[in-house]
């Protein structure tokens, strides 16, 4: 695993890399995470976190990437323009 410093971009694998985060801080064990795309704050086990990318940009296209495999409905849905009808 690559050695994960303050201002990494990751995401948790224990939740299917469901949302990017920056590392904000690094304790002995877990790590302080903020969200990138999304208003949230999370710590998580070392273990627990998969580095993206360093460009947020990168990083949240291969998270959309990934999220129209799971779910194609919902994110043509989305790019339709009536979510939240």
């Amino acid at each position: 695993m690559d050695v994960l410093k303050v201002g990494d971009i990751v995401a948790r694998k224990s939740y299917d890399a469901d949302i990017i985060f920056k590392i904000v801080a690094i304790g002995k064990d877990s790590v302080l995470l903020r969200g990138v795309q999304c208003r949230v704050m999370a710590d998580a086990p070392l273990d627990d976190l998969v580095k993206v990318s360093n460009e947020p940009s990168q990083a949240l296209q291969h998270h959309h990437s990934s999220l129209r495999q799971v779910h194609p409905g919902r994110m043509e849905y989305r790019s339709s323009g009536t979510a939240g009808l």
